[in-house]
């Protein structure tokens, strides 16, 4: 499974939908950091159903400009295979985990 086509981050995806506001900038990172973390915390405890997560986690990810993170979720969403969705999972988690420190350091880099 190769995601490397989809951008981790499209920036300028990201600019135009927050109109390059600073204030807008930092409320959508740090809610997006938010978001992420809890997810990773939710999947690690096992405490939702992996569909449902993928489903907001794809929706979250889209509208941000995640597409690499939003790509593994849809195909999270489409998979039966116990085992493949086992390693989607793992791809998903690896990715919230680089974007938690991406977007963690793009926050700081605001302030």
């Amino acid at each position: 499974m190769d995601y490397s086509q989809h951008k981790r981050f499209d920036e300028d995806f990201f600019n135009m939908r927050t109109d390059n506001d600073s204030e807008l900038v930092e409320k959508v990172l740090s809610s997006t950091i938010k978001t992420l973390e809890k997810f990773l915390n939710e999947i690690d405890n096992n405490t939702a159903d992996i569909d449902s997560i993928a489903h907001h986690l794809k929706g979250t990810a889209m509208v941000v400009g995640l597409y690499r993170l939003g790509y593994i979720c849809s195909d999270i969403m489409k998979n039966d295979d116990e085992e493949t969705v086992s390693e989607l999972v793992d791809f998903a988690k690896n990715e919230m985990i680089l974007l938690v420190d991406f977007l963690g350091e793009k926050l700081k880099s605001l302030s």
